[in-house]
């Protein structure tokens, strides 16, 4: 590569390190996914399943910018992590080991686990928004395990995860696709794609809230060119 062709990347390209702002999004997988489901009306939900406990999020376009609006993390929450469900037995720290000792025979159970995820849901940020779609995608280890088992095994899994959230009017993410069918889980390529959609977003609300110059374009995560 040439000293003259160097210069010119130098020159052009810079490293984006903002991760999270208030009022222009995020890079957040949700913030991608946001961007990718079917269009809504007002706002559109989240259960963002990751190792802790679920995260209820709500997004919605407010002066022309999709962010979000409204989150919820209730604290020793519903987890499909913590689930036993299949083969998969959750890991835990010696002290998580220790809390767990403390509550009921049940609670690594899909049906403690639904108990605890009505609950939730009637506290969630679309509550008062009955029109509002929600979507739910599996994340950490119990999407680890799905990934590395066999197919008599994952489709054990979305049984599990359909049990645990029928009847609450919460969907599949529809980009969640195995074989043509909606999967409660998200795939790491699925979950690196959703995460460099929502970077692109955020920067591009940054671009049009004029918080950066005109013509930033995301080049890759957490990069982009002037």
């Amino acid at each position: 590569m040439s000293t003259k062709f160097r210069r010119k990347i130098r020159d052009r390209v810079q490293l984006g390190l903002i991760k999270e702002t208030k009022s222009f999004g995020n890079t957040s997988v949700s913030m991608g996914a946001a961007k990718s489901v079917p269009v809504f009306e007002d706002a559109v939900g989240f259960l963002n399943c990751g190792t802790g406990g679920i995260k209820y999020q709500m997004y919605s376009v407010r002066g022309g910018l999709l962010r979000v609006v409204a989150e919820f993390k209730p604290k020793n929450g519903c987890s499909p992590n913590a689930l036993k469900v299949g083969s998969y037995s959750p890991k835990q720290k010696k002290e998580e080991k220790e809390e767990a000792g403390t509550k009921s025979a049940g609670s690594g159970s899909v049906e403690a686990a639904r108990e605890l995820l009505l609950k939730e849901l009637a506290e969630a940020p679309w509550r008062d928004l009955p029109a509002t779609p929600v979507y739910c995608f599996v994340t950490g280890t119990l999407r680890q395990h799905w990934e590395d088992s066999a197919a008599d095994e994952c489709a054990l899994l979305e049984r599990e995860m359909a049990k645990l959230f029928a009847g609450t009017g919460v969907q599949p993410l529809p980009n969640n696709n195995t074989d043509g069918q909606a999967s409660f889980f998200m795939s790491q390529d699925d979950e690196g794609r959703l995460e460099l959609i929502g970077t692109r977003a955020m920067y591009a609300n940054l671009v049009t809230a004029q918080q950066l110059d005109p013509g930033v374009a995301l080049l890759r995560v957490k990069c982009f060119v002037l």
